[in-house]
């Protein structure tokens, strides 16, 4: 693919990527007894068990798993994606460079320790990106593909753009449209990430919103402020449907991915909500205390960090 390689510009060389699809089908034939402990959590009634739990989940309604051709109830095994940015040179200097790095593990694996049961996809080095992102472009559009075959638990019948597998093509041609794990599949339930990477990655969240799963705001209409059970912005909470109906232009994973859109898109536990959260609720406490000192009949004693008080 195409990269930005100074001095010489942009030039083409190979990038590896470990297609989801292809490692699900080897190991599933290759190391069975790994693939049912890595993506089934040890296992199969997790897969039946795991679905019956999730009627309630907003991220289930709408979801085109009713019409696949295999049972999903015992057949799908849904799958978290994760992505971030790590910093790989020059750590803590102004000069540091970073690596987007994207793993894919089994949602059922949730026992497991991490390095067990994460999958690498690919890594995207920021510095060789080309102009106008050409190189994480093409690196998606490469792992929509395989997470839409994936889905359909099939060899796939054409490559990456989209061009038809002939016979010149040997083995690609050969299991075209043939089970990838007897008819077992994965559904792309969860994408992990923080809130930062949501936006440079998938432009989510990037549009003023405070908040990428609602339209609340910083206005008086929508504050996102209000944590009343009634506050209007719990109304405007998106779903798959209405997200799509309103960003035509997402990005093509949330877009040509069957049953994956924005109840996919979890912050991870550390980046749950943006830090100005925390700074208008706070700062609105110290605005008040001494408003409710006052009505205790209590004089308030603030106390300075920068010298001892006896």
């Amino acid at each position: 693919m195409h990269v930005r390689l100074p001095p010489a510009g942009i030039t083409k060389i190979p990038m590896g990527i470990i297609l989801p699809h292809v490692l699900f089908a080897s190991m599933f034939h290759e190391f069975y007894d790994n693939w049912v402990a890595r993506l089934c959590g040890g296992d199969l009634a997790n897969v039946p068990h795991f679905w019956a739990t999730q009627g309630a989940n907003p991220a289930f309604a709408g979801q085109p798993l009713h019409r696949h051709p295999q049972p999903f109830r015992q057949k799908a095994i849904p799958f978290a994606m994760h992505g971030d940015g790590v910093t790989v040179t020059a750590v803590g200097k102004k000069s540091q460079k970073h690596m987007d790095c994207i793993s894919f593990c089994s949602v059922l694996a949730d026992r497991m320790p991490t390095i067990d049961s994460n999958f690498l996809i690919a890594f995207i080095f920021h510095v060789v990106n080309a102009p106008g992102g050409w190189t994480s472009d093409t690196i998606w559009q490469v792992i929509t593909w395989s997470f839409y075959w994936l889905y359909q638990g099939l060899w796939p019948d054409r490559d990456w753009t989209g061009r038809m597998f002939t016979a010149l093509d040997g083995l690609d041609f050969a299991r075209r449209l043939q089970p990838l794990a007897g008819g077992y599949y994965m559904v792309s339930w969860i994408i992990r990430s923080d809130l930062d990477y949501l936006l440079k990655a998938f432009g989510i969240g990037g549009r003023g919103e405070v908040c990428h799963l609602c339209s609340a705001d910083n206005g008086a209409e929508r504050p996102y402020t209000d944590v009343r059970h009634d506050a209007e912005w719990r109304h405007t909470i998106w779903n798959n449907e209405t997200h799509a109906t309103k960003f035509p232009g997402r990005h093509k994973l949330l877009k040509n991915v069957p049953g994956l859109g924005i109840t996919a898109c979890v912050p991870d536990e550390l980046h749950v909500k943006h830090l100005g959260v925390d700074a208008a609720f706070v700062g609105g406490y110290i605005h008040n205390l001494p408003l409710a000192f006052c009505k205790l009949g209590k004089p308030l004693l603030i106390i300075s960090p920068c010298r001892p008080h006896v």
